[in-house]
C-alpha cells in the first residue's frame, strides 16, 4: 500500500500552467478528466477526542512514520461479534502493553498519532 513501486505518474503540469489561476490544482484536473468521485469525511465530532473511528491492522510503515518508537499495534477482534476484545501495543525496548479497549490508546499515543492513523486509513478505504 505504501510502497513506491505501486505508484505511477498520472499527469504532469505543462507550460500552460503559467496561464492557470494560482489556486488551480492538479487534483481538480485529475478528478475532472478521469470522472472520479471525491468523498469527504466529517471528523468534526472527533476533533476533541483521541479515538480511532476505524479499527484495523495498520501498516508498519505508517506506524513508523507517525511514531518511530512503536514496534507494533494489534487489535484482537472477536470473529463472531466483530468487536474489539483487546489491544496489544508494544514500544521498542519496552514490554508489551495490553489494553481492554481501543479507547485506552489515548493514554499511550499522542493525539497526532491517533488522528494520523484515523485519517490515513479513512483515505485508503474511501
Amino acid at each position: 500500500m505504501f510502497e513506491r513501486e505501486n505508484y505511477h505518474l498520472v499527469s504532469e503540469r505543462s507550460e500552460m500552467s503559467e496561464y492557470l489561476a494560482p489556486d488551480a490544482s492538479m487534483v481538480v484536473h485529475f478528478l475532472n478528466t478521469n470522472n472520479v468521485d471525491l468523498y469527504v469525511s466529517d471528523y468534526l465530532n472527533y476533533t476533541n477526542y483521541n479515538i480511532l473511528k476505524l479499527i484495523t491492522d495498520f501498516p508498519e510503515e505508517l506506524l513508523e512514520y507517525l511514531d518511530p518508537s512503536i514496534e507494533y499495534l494489534r487489535f484482537e477482534i472477536n470473529s463472531n461479534t466483530r468487536i474489539c476484545d483487546g489491544v496489544r501495543l508494544k514500544f521498542k525496548h519496552s514490554k508489551e502493553i495490553l489494553l481492554s479497549s481501543p479507547d485506552q490508546l489515548e493514554a499511550y499515543l499522542s493525539s497526532g498519532t491517533i488522528k494520523g492513523l484515523g485519517v490515513s486509513v479513512s483515505a485508503v478505504i474511501q
